[in-house]
C-alpha cells in the first residue's frame, strides 16, 4: 500500500530482522515529496537541516522527491531535450512485443520536419548499427519511448539488435506502484543531484538492503537505488533519476557545469561549505550533521545567506514550510525562498 500516494512503507534490516523505518526517514522521504510541489520556476527554496547524523538523510529526501514525480514527467520538455541533442549522443529505443519489452540502443542523428498528408510532423532521425548504414526516423508520438542514455558509442552493435529487457523488479514495483516503477526502468531525466562522500552515499544507497511488504505480508528485498536510481553507481545501461558528486572532485565546476537539475543536496558541512556557489539556479536542501567539523562554520554561512538572500517578497500566501508538519525529535529545520537565479 503506497502512503500519501508516492511510497510504500519501507523496512531496514537490524540485526536479526527487518524492522520498520524511523520516523525520521518518513520525514525526509515526505520532505523530498513536498519539495516536489513546491518547485517554481520563478524562485527557489533554501532549506538546512541539521541532524545528530547525516546518514540517508540526502538519500531518502531525494527518492521522495523522485517517488512524487516519477511517471508525471513534462512531455513537452522532453522532446525539447531530445530535439537539442549533440549528434551522436546515446539513446536506448524502447517497444512492446508480445514477450515483453524490447530495447535498442542507437545513436541521435538529427530531427526533421517533415509534410504528411498536408500536416507537418516532427521526426527524430537515429543510427542502430555502428557503421552508419542502419538509420531510422521515429515521428513525434513515439519519442516518449526514447531516451537519453550514457553507453559508450564504440559499444553500438554491428546491426540493429533489440534485445528483451526487464523493466521492472517487485521492489521498486511494490514500494512506487507498477507504473512508476517501469517510468523509472525506461526513462532517464535528472531530477535530484547529491553533492556529498560518494563512498558513503554508495554504501547507502547500493549496499545496504531495504524491503516492502508484499500483499501476502512478505518481505520483498531492494535497494534505495532502486528508486534513487543514481548514474553514477549504474552501469550506464540503466535509466537514471539522480546522480552523485563527490565533494572532493577536483573537477567539480565542469562536472555539473552542464547539470540543470529540479534539487540539488549538499550533503554535510564540507559539500556546503565548498560547493554552495553550485546550481545556484534550482532548490538546495543543505544536511549538516552535527558531528562534522566544520558544523559551527556551516551554519553561520547559511546564517547569513538566509539574511543576505533571502527575499520576503516571494513569499506567498498560503505558503508552506515543506514536511514540517512532524519534524522529529533532534533535528532541526530552516527554510527561505530565493530569487531564481
Amino acid at each position: 500500500m503506497l502512503i500519501m500516494g508516492y511510497c510504500a512503507d519501507l523496512f531496514y534490516l537490524g540485526r536479526e530482522a527487518y524492522q520498520p523505518l524511523p520516523s525520521w526517514g518518513h520525514f525526509f522521504i515526505s520532505l523530498g515529496a513536498d519539495i516536489y510541489e513546491t518547485i517554481d520556476p520563478n524562485r527557489r527554496l533554501v532549506i538546512g537541516i541539521a541532524v545528530p547524523s547525516r546518514a540517508y538523510a540526502a538519500v531518502l529526501i531525494a527518492l521522495g522527491m523522485i517517488a512524487n514525480g516519477s511517471g508525471t514527467g513534462n512531455g513537452a520538455a522532453h522532446v525539447d531535450r531530445l530535439s537539442n541533442l549533440a549528434i551522436d549522443t546515446p539513446l536506448f529505443l524502447f517497444k512492446e512485443q508480445a514477450d515483453g519489452m524490447h530495447r535498442a540502443k542507437g545513436l541521435y542523428k538529427g530531427c526533421s520536419l517533415k509534410n504528411i498528408g498536408g500536416t507537418e510532423v516532427f521526426y527524430i532521425k537515429v543510427q542502430l548499427d555502428r557503421a552508419g548504414h542502419a538509420h531510422r526516423e521515429f515521428p513525434l508520438t513515439m519519442w516518449p519511448s526514447i531516451q537519453v542514455a550514457a553507453f559508450p558509442v564504440e559499444s553500438m552493435p554491428a546491426g540493429e539488435r533489440w534485445s528483451k529487457v526487464t523493466v521492472e523488479n517487485p521492489f521498486a514495483t511494490l514500494a512506487v506502484g507498477s507504473r512508476q516503477a517501469k517510468d523509472l526502468a525506461m526513462r532517464s531525466r535528472l531530477e535530484c543531484v547529491i553533492l556529498g562522500q560518494a563512498n558513503a552515499l554508495s554504501r547507502e544507497t547500493v549496499d545496504t538492503p531495504f524491503a516492502v511488504r508484499d500483499q501476502d505480508g512478505l518481505f520483498v528485498e531492494g535497494r534505495l537505488q532502486d528508486l534513487v536510481r543514481a548514474h553514477r553507481f549504474s552501469s550506464g545501461m540503466e535509466a537514471f533519476r539522480s546522480d552523485v558528486l563527490p565533494t572532493d572532485n577536483p573537477d567539480m565546476d565542469k562536472a555539473a557545469g552542464s547539470l540543470a537539475p529540479p534539487l540539488a543536496i549538499l550533503d554535510g558541512s564540507a559539500a556546503y561549505l565548498k560547493w554552495r556557489h553550485m546550481f545556484r539556479g534550482t532548490n538546495r536542501v543543505v544536511v549538516l550533521d552535527r558531528a562534522d567539523r566544520g558544523f559551527e562554520a556551516a551554519v553561520h554561512t547559511l546564517n547569513d545567506e538566509y539574511t543576505l538572500e533571502r527575499d520576503v517578497t516571494l513569499e506567498r500566501d498560503g505558503d508552506a514550510d515543506p514536511g514540517f508538519e512532524a519534524v522529529p525529535p533532534g533535528i532541526d529545520v530552516m527554510a527561505f525562498w530565493e530569487t531564481a537565479q
